[in-house]
């Protein structure tokens, strides 16, 4: 239990204090137990973890709560639950602190790599959606020119008909005034 508390209170930067050595009483050592005891008696103890604030951990925090706990195989939720149902729930609460700071160093690289990749995305979809649309006013053109092209080759069709035509009344007028 001492083990977990101590983990928790690094993890929340709650100072040890100063007390005298029980081995060597002439020299001092750094105990995370009467910390720990005023942590857990806070009211909102169960909303300082709920609301800790994983995306600042400091490098070396984590650091050493990988070295000191996360390493040891005392440390294990299954383990210190034969000890304490809540100690095994702060256990995993920093278990899960640890593994979110390492999967998070590997996801943010990632998810800045996708926004700015986004971003990319973003600029050549405007510029294609540009060009599409200068594309389609360029169609549009053609397709007007062509419309005009047919309308003016049926016009042509519709005069060398009509220039035949009177070739033809002009050679049958002419056969009826010979005649």
């Amino acid at each position: 239990i001492r083990m977990v508390c101590k983990a928790v209170c690094i993890l929340q930067e709650i100072p040890p204090v100063r007390i005298p050595d029980p081995d060597d009483p002439s020299k001092r050592i750094m105990d995370y137990w009467g910390p720990s005891q005023g942590m857990l008696g806070k009211p909102d103890f169960l909303d300082s973890l709920m609301n800790f604030d994983k995306d600042n951990m400091k490098p070396k925090i984590v650091a050493e709560i990988q070295k000191e706990f996360i390493e040891n195989p005392d440390f294990n939720p299954d383990v210190i639950a034969k000890a304490s149902k809540a100690a095994e729930g702060m256990c995993r609460w920093v278990v899960a602190m640890v593994t979110y700071d390492r999967v998070a160093k590997i996801v943010a690289p990632k998810k800045a790599a996708l926004a700015e990749a986004e971003a990319k995305l973003k600029v050549t979809m405007d510029a294609l959606n540009e060009k599409k649309a200068s594309l389609k006013a360029v169609e549009d053109d053609l397709q007007t020119l062509e419309d005009q092209l047919a309308g003016a080759k049926q016009k042509k069709a519709d005069l060398e008909e009509q220039a035949d035509n009177c070739g033809k009344k002009i050679g049958r007028a002419n056969d009826l005034l010979d005649g």
